[in-house]
């Protein structure tokens, strides 16, 4: 591949997505300094990005599983009083903004 390191390359792996998303929310959170984001995109890279955040060492490991179309996921973490800023995840794949049979 061509592409530099997390720049998009179609077709791309699994694993080389897992790349790109680590790279992007490891420069969005930089670039926010320390300010709130949001992050809407599309159910692979959101995955991947949430996967990143959680910091499971393996799938199995995860508390990340399928992934519905259309469904929320907010992780947060503290920076205060010495706290390591380890992201926790406070809301998996919440449907419940979506009306009946799409939840």
């Amino acid at each position: 591949a061509n592409a530099p390191v997390g720049a998009p390359y179609f077709f791309e792996s699994e694993e080389y997505l897992m790349v790109r998303a680590r790279v992007t929310i490891e420069r969005l959170i930089d670039d926010a300094k320390g300010k709130n984001i949001c992050i809407v995109s599309h159910t692979p890279c959101a995955q991947a990005m949430a996967f990143y955040l959680e910091g499971a060492t393996s799938l199995a490991e995860s508390k990340i599983g399928p992934w519905p179309l259309g469904g929320i996921t907010t992780f947060s973490r503290s920076l205060e009083n010495g706290d390591s800023g380890k992201w926790e995840l406070d809301v998996y794949a919440d449907c419940s903004h979506m009306p009946g049979e799409y939840k």
